[in-house]
């Protein structure tokens, strides 16, 4: 998925963690973070198989 397309998304790192930022949001922002942490747990299983 290129999210890119659908929000832009600013990470930052603070104290060992990742923040994301969703601004211009093309399908609000609710959904656009539950889908990208969806996409996130799909890589992050991905890479431990």
């Amino acid at each position: 998925m290129d999210y890119k397309k659908l929000a832009k998304i600013e990470i930052e790192e603070a104290d060992g963690y990742w923040i994301c930022t969703f601004l211009q949001c093309t399908y609000g922002l609710k959904r656009t973070m539950l889908e990208f942490e969806n996409y996130l747990i799909g890589l992050s299983n991905r890479v431990r198989q």
